[in-house]
């Protein structure tokens, strides 16, 4: 189970989870180790100091992409009785739902046309990232929990 999805209570609702880069991930470690080969080699072979300073920037482009691979931070979107909360490392995000006064897409009354998420509160707009659900499925389900449309009440 994943940190966002660890402390997860029985009443509480995950609705969606975040999607990781897994192909992109995997397509930057096998580069970064050729480069580490290629530079490591003419390292070993040459002994110039660019190739040992290469040599050193891919391992750690290596260890670093090998790192994000393995830990693969997720995102879950949790519904609560009066809480929307956005699990994540960086920025989590939590709004309560009396403050919540519209729920669209960013295709203005097409919500199977949009891409991204928009959250309307009284002093911001909060987009929610790339999820494992369609952007309408959710749209539809949080304006039917949050008792919102589209467009703010006047």
């Amino acid at each position: 189970m994943s940190e966002p999805e660890r402390d997860v209570d029985a009443a509480d609702t995950v609705i969606a989870t975040g999607v990781p880069l897994l192909k992109f991930l995997r397509l930057q470690l096998v580069l970064w180790a050729v480069q580490f080969l290629v530079w490591g080699g003419q390292a070993v072979t040459e002994r110039k100091p660019l190739f040992l300073v290469m040599t050193v920037i891919s391992a750690v482009s290596l260890g670093s992409y090998g790192w994000m691979a393995v830990s693969s931070p997720r995102v879950a979107l949790i519904l609560r009785d009066e809480t929307l909360e956005l699990r994540r490392w960086f920025r989590p995000l939590s709004l309560a739902r009396v403050d919540i006064v519209a729920v669209r897409g960013d295709v203005a009354g097409q919500p199977s046309w949009s891409a991204q998420v928009l959250i309307q509160t009284h002093d911001r707009v909060a987009r929610l990232p790339a999820l494992d659900r369609k952007p309408a499925e959710l749209i539809l389900r949080l304006q039917e929990w949050a008792a919102v449309g589209e467009t703010p009440r006047a």
